[in-house]
């Protein structure tokens, strides 16, 4: 299943292959997220996010925001499709341009100098 990585770090968004479901879904997810434990946000009306659930308690380097996820979301994440009606994952409608066009990547040495 094609999946768009965003990695704010690097500032780039890539695209990968992993299996559908099932634990192949979630050892994939981990290792490319560099995390043990996930959650999902909303991305937009038919995509959805996976993220580090532990990204508040660390220190990033940087951080990305989506166009209905307001919220900043620290470290990488992973766009897929939302579920279908058997609660699967499902491949995202989007393309990589479009992901890299609607996500908004900051660096965490130049968000604290906007914040000070």
């Amino acid at each position: 299943m094609k999946v768009f990585l965003i990695d704010p770090i690097a500032g780039k968004v890539t695209e990968h292959n992993i299996p559908r479901s099932g634990s192949g879904f979630l050892e994939c997810s981990y290792e490319l997220l560099q995390c043990s434990c996930v959650t999902i946000a909303q991305y937009d009306e038919k995509n959805v996010i996976y993220c580090d659930d532990e990204g508040l308690l660390r220190e990033h380097e940087g951080f990305l925001m989506t166009p209905d996820h307001p919220e900043l979301i620290c470290g990488r994440a992973l766009v897929v499709g939302d579920c279908d009606d058997d609660g699967e994952n499902t491949e995202s409608n989007l393309t990589l341009e479009q992901v890299q066009a609607g996500v908004s990547m900051v660096k965490a040495d130049h968000l604290y100098r906007i914040l000070r």
